[in-house]
């Protein structure tokens, strides 16, 4: 077996054929030459053969296994140009743990936005909400003649004809709690000397403060003085009294509400 280090030999081993050898391989040839096919000459290769050393028939073998240069089965591995086996041939170790996680990677872009749903069913209708504070201006009178010989009364609105003899038919019911202020009245023809019209705002057929009175050449009266507070759903009505016979007429009056 040649070294490590001898790289011109085969790693196989072999057997050098000794002079013994050489003359019977010689004579056999000499024999062939001479008696060519003749049966004499046949038997003296056929003996010479049986002296032919094992070598000739084993020199590509060790022990009578074949060797290769990749893996086959039944055969000898030669190792390779970096001296060792192939990574193919070497058993698997077992699996080694599991290494640390690696890094997130980097968020991706956002996609597109998705189709509207379909329209849900209405809901429920909410709860009223509580009133609101009053504001503005209110207002009320007649169109007809107011009756100049006993009291009458107007509501928050016009009537067509003239004032009621009654309270109730013209009352009406505030919708949210505030104050009558800067109450005005006023009358299409002057009373006449002598003559007056009082207002008067009433709350549920009671007066309040709110008054003011029309008298001889005037058409108007105003009380920016006195107010009137109703709660939610009071009734507010204007009591209209003559005094000294004025000349009947159609009345109206207005004021403040918050």
């Amino acid at each position: 077996m040649p070294s490590n280090g001898d790289k011109s030999k085969s790693f196989l081993s072999y057997r050098t054929p000794g002079p013994r050898t050489a003359v019977a391989v010689s004579i056999a040839a000499l024999i062939v030459a001479v008696l060519g096919t003749s049966s004499l000459g046949q038997a003296a290769v056929r003996t010479m053969r049986a002296d032919v050393p094992g070598f000739a028939k084993d020199a590509g073998t060790v022990d009578g296994i074949r060797a290769s240069t990749s893996p086959k089965a039944g055969e000898l591995l030669a190792l390779g140009k970096d001296g060792k086996f192939p990574f193919s041939v070497l058993p698997k170790g077992a699996r080694g743990p599991a290494g640390p996680p690696g890094p997130a990677g980097a968020d991706g872009q956002d996609g597109q936005d998705g189709q509207d749903g379909q329209d849900g069913d209405d809901g429920d209708d909410g709860q009223d909400g509580a009133p609101g504070p009053g504001g503005g201006i209110i207002t009320g009178g007649t169109l007809g003649n107011v009756p100049n010989n006993a009291t009458g009364y107007v509501g928050a609105f016009s009537l067509p004809g003239g004032a009621s003899a009654t309270e109730p038919p013209v009352q009406v019911a505030l919708q949210a709690p505030g104050s009558i202020a800067n109450f005005q009245a006023f009358v299409r023809t002057p009373p006449g000397p002598g003559a007056s019209w009082t207002f008067t705002v009433d709350d549920n057929g009671t007066s309040t403060g709110p008054s003011c009175t029309i008298s001889g050449a005037d058409t108007s009266c105003s009380d920016t003085t006195d107010t009137a507070t109703f709660n939610n759903g009071d009734l507010i009505s204007i009591s209209v009294t003559p005094a000294g016979g004025p000349t009947a007429t159609p009345v109206e009056w207005l004021a403040n509400y918050s």
